[in-house]
This record gives structure tokens, C-alpha cells and sequence, in this order.
């Protein structure tokens, strides 16, 4: 898994695997968009828009893939991306 975050767009960017495939995307009730291989059916990617209003709330969710993260956890992690 890699993270990516792009302070001028507040858009987080989690790549599950990396893959040039034919895929979908699939936009959550959320706002968050999902990559999904078209062949395999499994979870390449991620896009969290407005990713600061939603790390502010203490956990980033996504329950559409079983995801919680919380903010603590997340700042850690994108430390350790950069």
C-alpha cells in the first residue's frame, strides 16, 4: 500500500496495488472514489477528497471496503510516505 497526499488539492491518494489494467470507478456515497480492476474484481486504488475536513472528524472511513482509520494512525503513516 502506498500513500500519497497533495496539500494544494487536500486529496489523499491510497494505492492498493498498481496495476494497468482496465478498471472501474466507483464514486461512495462519501465522495471517495474507488479503482476496481474490471478482470479481478479487487481494490487497486482509493481518492479522498476534502481529506483534511474528513481527518478532522478523528477517523477516516470508508465502509464500502471495511476501511477505518484513526487520524492519529493516518498522520503516522503519511509521515512515513513523504
Amino acid at each position: 500500500m502506498t500513500l500519497a497526499y497533495d496539500r494544494s488539492a487536500d486529496v489523499l491518494y491510497i494505492t492498493f496495488a498498481s496495476s494497468k489494467a482496465a478498471a472501474r470507478y466507483v464514486e461512495t456515497e462519501h465522495g471517495q472514489i474507488l479503482r476496481i480492476s474490471k478482470r479481478t474484481g479487487k481494490l487497486l486504488s482509493c481518492t479522498i477528497p476534502m481529506f483534511s475536513r474528513r481527518a478532522s472528524e478523528g477517523t477516516l472511513v470508508i465502509p464500502e471496503i471495511g476501511l477505518a482509520i484513526p487520524t492519529k494512525e493516518l498522520g503516522a503513516l503519511l509521515k512515513r510516505a513523504s
